[in-house]
């Protein structure tokens, strides 16, 4: 479901930011929010689960970035959430990627 998205969104990282129909950062941004709107979703029910009980800050990162609070006691927007949780799949990806990659390449010598 989000696989398409996350790779496309991951394809156009690096580049170029012009917005011109077709290229793949153009694709990227068009993928990116397609994950937001599913992370929204996420988002709305997580917080519903949140007031009645039935998840708690500590069960995932989601929650803990619902309940957290800057130094001014300011919640975060959930457009803030979405980056934070984009950054962290992305830096997992690569950080997996990355690690698997210098696997095979050590197992070839």
């Amino acid at each position: 479901m989000l696989l398409l998205p996350f790779a496309t969104m991951v394809k156009g990282l690096l580049q170029i930011p012009i917005r011109i129909p077709g290229t793949t950062y153009q694709k990227d941004l068009a993928a990116s929010d397609e994950l937001r709107k599913h992370l929204q979703v996420w988002i709305n029910e997580r917080k519903r689960d949140m007031v009645s009980g039935l998840v708690t800050e500590q069960q995932d990162i989601l929650p803990g970035l619902l309940t957290y609070k800057d130094e001014h006691g300011e919640a975060l927007a959930d457009s803030e959430v979405k980056d934070n949780i984009l950054l962290l799949l992305t830096a997992g990806h690569d950080t997996t990627t990355v690690a698997a990659h210098h696997g095979l390449q050590i197992s070839r010598i």
